[in-house]
């Protein structure tokens, strides 16, 4: 009992052990590490120029990060394209002792030997580690399915024949499955798909499975300016399985590029089948050349038109801008023009008003002096009304002095009128009622003169007499 117990106890540790070690697996989700910018962890890197753009590539720093197992770089594309950096980058990174293999951006629009031709030229075997790649990303346009599969087909078994191992495939699974068939399944594959987590790891068609995960483009590398794509290597796969001693040629790939050389040994109808479809594939760049230029002709139609269509819509804009100006200048020359007016006749009130106010004030400083003067006249009318009610109070010693003098002046007039008289020789008779008023005159005479004797009259007389 003991014993059955002791299995069932070891069982249960290693299944926990099993699955212990199932759940810390390289690709497992665990916390973000410093300075990286996913939970995946990378195996390797593939760059190109760009990776140099920013300046040239610190290769000792890039050798201290343990990561970094191998190393895709960019060697050719097309017929005559070559990586500036290809060499470069090449040598350094074998230097430093990192596993380095090339790849080969191909296009429909190169004969297919020629382009290996290109990369044959460039990517030399002695110094590749891993097996070649093919980078297959290109827009089919103007061609058939067929006639892509045949020269990626055939490109494949040239760099078979010449490398001696299996190539790996650069493709996406939606482009896998647009285009190619179940054949290319049996490729290594090398698949881009951008996620953080490995829940969104490539999905590959035809049942195949992925071999090299790219799963970022904007990694960041120690030695490196900029960005550069992460790959990691799928579970149970290390790099010795990319080595190009570790991928020789499957049998039937190799009975394919065997049937296709004559019995002298020489390579047969895999070139005849290269010919022929770059003979295809130069009748359809002339094809593709006439579209474009046809697509040009027309391109350049509709630039015209939407030319002159910019322009009448500039000249329509102008002229309403131009209206616009001239109506806002009317209107304004119009509003300046009232304001002008309403200027001058609010400075013709003012003078009107002013003037108004100037006659009013020399009205009433008229009004003022006239009242001053009236008023003068009257102070001046009433002191001589005291004056003369003061000289009528005084006109007793007055007429005395008066009576006195007239009767100290008769004997001279007596004296004229006897002149006179002799002179004329007539006499006046004097009537009696002459002489009943000059009687009355001097007994009046006698009584005012003879009541007032006092000093004070005396003084009054004098001012009298000093007045007169």
């Amino acid at each position: 009992m003991n014993a059955t117990r002791a299995t069932y106890v070891l069982i249960a540790m290693l299944c926990l052990s099993i699955g212990t070690a199932s759940a810390l697996t390289r690709r497992s989700k665990t916390k973000t590490p410093v300075n990286r910018e996913c939970y995946i962890p990378y195996d390797g890197i593939d760059i190109s120029k760009y990776q140099s753009l920013g300046g040239p590539i610190d290769w000792a720093k890039v050798a201290t990060d343990k990561n970094i197992k191998f190393i895709y770089i960019k060697a050719t594309e097309g017929t005559t394209h070559v990586d500036p950096y290809y060499k470069d980058h090449l040598d350094k990174a074998r230097k430093q002792g990192f596993k380095v293999g090339s790849y080969h951006f191909f296009t429909m629009k190169s004969p297919v030997k020629s382009q290996f031709e290109n990369f044959k030229r460039n990517a030399v075997k002695s110094k590749q580690d891993l097996i070649p790649v093919i980078d297959l990303e290109i827009k089919v346009l103007g061609f058939t399915r067929k006639q892509l599969q045949d020269s990626v087909m055939a490109f494949a078994d040239l760099l078979r024949a010449h490398y001696g191992c299996e190539p790996l495939l650069y493709v996406g699974g939606d482009y896998m499955n647009e285009n190619l068939t179940k054949d290319f399944a049996d490729f290594k594959l090398f698949m881009p798909r951008y996620s953080r987590t490995d829940e969104a790891e490539p999905k590959v068609p035809y049942g195949a499975s992925w071999t090299v995960w790219q799963f970022s483009q904007s990694g960041t590398i120690k030695g490196i300016t900029g960005t550069v794509d992460l790959d990691c290597l799928n579970d149970g796969v290390t790099v010795n399985d990319l080595l190009i001693k570790n991928n020789p040629v499957k049998k039937k790939n190799k009975k394919r590029i065997e049937d296709k050389k004559d019995v002298g040994g020489k390579e047969a109808d895999v070139e005849d089948n290269v010919n022929e479809l770059e003979k295809e594939e130069r009748e359809l760049e002339q094809q593709l050349k006439r579209e474009e230029q046809q697509l040009e002709q027309e391109e350049k139609k509709l630039k015209d038109k939407d030319k002159k269509a910019d322009e009448k819509k500039k000249a329509d804009e102008k002229k309403k801008a131009d209206e616009k100006k001239k109506a806002d200048e009317k209107k304004k020359a119009d509003e300046k023009k009232k304001a002008d007016e309403k200027k001058k006749a609010d400075e013709k009130k003012k003078a009107d008003e002013k003037k108004k106010a100037d006659e009013k004030k020399k009205a009433d400083e008229k009004k003022k002096a006239d009242e001053k003067k009236t008023k003068s006249k009257a102070t001046v009318t009433k002191t001589d009304s005291t004056k003369s009610q003061s000289s009528k109070a005084k006109t007793p010693v007055t007429k005395t002095d008066s009576t006195k003098t007239k009767e100290k002046v008769k004997p001279k007039a007596k004296t004229k009128q006897k002149a006179g008289t002799k002179t004329t020789g007539k006499v006046k008779k004097q009537t009696a009622r002459e002489k009943q008023r000059e009687a009355n005159k001097k007994v009046k005479n006698k009584k005012s003169t003879g009541s007032k004797t006092t000093t004070k009259n005396k003084k009054t007389n004098k001012s009298s007499a000093d007045n007169d």
